[in-house]
This record gives C-alpha cells, sequence and structure tokens, in this order.
C-alpha cells in the first residue's frame, strides 16, 4: 500500500527496460493487454480498466466497473472494439466498449479468474473457480451457458482458445483458499463444453498458451516454477 505502481515496457530483443509508466497508488494492477498504442490494465482494487497511452506514456482515462468487481483477467476481441474481463470480486463477466466505456455486465455463480475470446470472434469464456466450471457467451446472442469440469478439477485459472477456434484450453490450478494443487491441463470442445483430452502436467498448472499453429500447449507450474511443453494432439509433456 501506498506504492505508486507501474506499467513497464521491455525492449524484448535487448531485454531491457524502456519505459516506465506510472499509474497510481493501491490500485493491484493485474493484468494488460496492448490494443494498438494503447494498453488496457485491469485495477483490481479501484475496479476500473485503466487506458494507458503508449506514445504519451501517461494514463490516459479510467473505465471504472460495477463496485466489487475487482478486474482480474482480460482479453481483447479481434476487431478491438471489445475488452471482455473477468470479475473475481463479485463473480461476473464484463464486455467493456474500448472506445466509449460503455460496460455490460453478466453474473456467474463464482470468481472469474480468466477470460478468453476465439479468434474467429463467436464467443467469449471465463473460467469460473468456486464452481470449476467455464463459462461461454456466444458474441451474436450473448446467450450464457456454463460447462462443468472433470469431477475432481481442482480449480479452473488461465484459459487459451486454439487457433481455428475449435477448442479451450483450461488450467486446472487449485491452490486458492487452500485448496490442493491440480496437475491438468483440460481440452475442451468449445461447443459442447465436453473435455475431450486431459494433459497430466505438473502441480499448480496456472498459465497456458497455445502456439500459432496450434500444435503445442505451454503451461506455467506454480509448485515446480517450471515451464512445460505439451503434445496437443494427444496431451503428453514434451
Amino acid at each position: 500500500q501506498g506504492r505508486t505502481e507501474q506499467l513497464i515496457a521491455v525492449d524484448a530483443w535487448g531485454l531491457k527496460v524502456r519505459d516506465r509508466i506510472e499509474l497510481g497508488e493501491d490500485l493491484h494492477v493485474a493484468h494488460v493487454v496492448i490494443a494498438g498504442q494503447r494498453a488496457l490494465v485491469t485495477a483490481y482494487d479501484a475496479d476500473a480498466v485503466l487506458v494507458v497511452d503508449l506514445d504519451g506514456l501517461a494514463v490516459e482515462r479510467s473505465i471504472p466497473l460495477p463496485s466489487g468487481t475487482s478486474p482480474h483477467g482480460a482479453r481483447l476481441t479481434p476487431d478491438g472494439a471489445t475488452l471482455v474481463v473477468a470479475g473475481m470480486g463479485d463473480g461476473s463477466l464484463h464486455l467493456v466498449g474500448v472506445a466509449d466505456g460503455t460496460v455490460t455486465s453478466y453474473d456467474l455463480p463464482g470468481r472469474a479468474v480468466q477470460a478468453a475470446v476465439l479468434p474467429d470472434a463467436t464467443a467469449v469464456f471465463a473460467s469460473v473457480y468456486d464452481t470449476r466450471q467455464v463459462a461461454r457467451m456466444d458474441l451474436q446472442s450473448r446467450e450464457l451457458v456454463l460447462f462443468d469440469l472433470p469431477a475432481g478439477a481442482a480449480g479452473p485459472v488461465q484459459i487459451y482458445p486454439t487457433p481455428d477456434s475449435r477448442h479451450l484450453w483450461v488450467a486446472d490450478q487449485g491452490l486458492v483458499d487452500d485448496d490442493p494443487a491440480g496437475e491438468s491441463l483440460y481440452r475442451l470442445d468449445v461447443i459442447t463444453g465436453a473435455v475431450d483430452l486431459v494433459a497430466a502436467v505438473s502441480a499448480g498448472t496456472h498459465g497456458v498458451v497455445v502456439n500459432g499453429d496450434g500444435t503445442r500447449v505451454w503451461t506455467t507450474t506454480l509448485a515446480e516454477g517450471t515451464v512445460q511443453s505439451v503434445d496437443a494432439a494427444t496431451g503428453p509433456v514434451l
């Protein structure tokens, strides 16, 4: 508390800090998404999304979210028009208009950790930790459905779609509220929610991304402090 938080730009080639942008105090900034020459940053304790001018190196404006949202993960739609935000505080999913700051909110049955957007822009998702579910919203109809994870799931956190928009990978981390660590990556069918592949990984699987051609899934593991590469077709750790 009482410390100024920053958005730090790192030169990806030289691996040196290029810029530091002061965001404010006591925000608990969580995730950052790049939208052209702006960065969209979720501020957990401020119930807001900060819009940061990357050219001017300053906060341009703040988009307020409902009180108690405690925004965490966020993902941008392919057209850059809508930021999908997962609310950990009140259990919610928010669609935020980047241009005008409009916020449309939807209730979920538990804390939402991360959001995902299909590359074909047909649907968005949120991991629901408390109920061991994944929420799916059709972007056209705004219909919201819940997919159950397998029995024994420890608690989903990060999620990531495949490039062909057919599957969603879910990191079953656990470890929140003294829950045991999960050791599985689940692959879900984005239409039916069926889990059609389970990859056994090290304990506390957290971050998850899929490579550009959809052949590899990468995950970080909290318990062991490793990064693991998984065969996306059959599931073994490579």
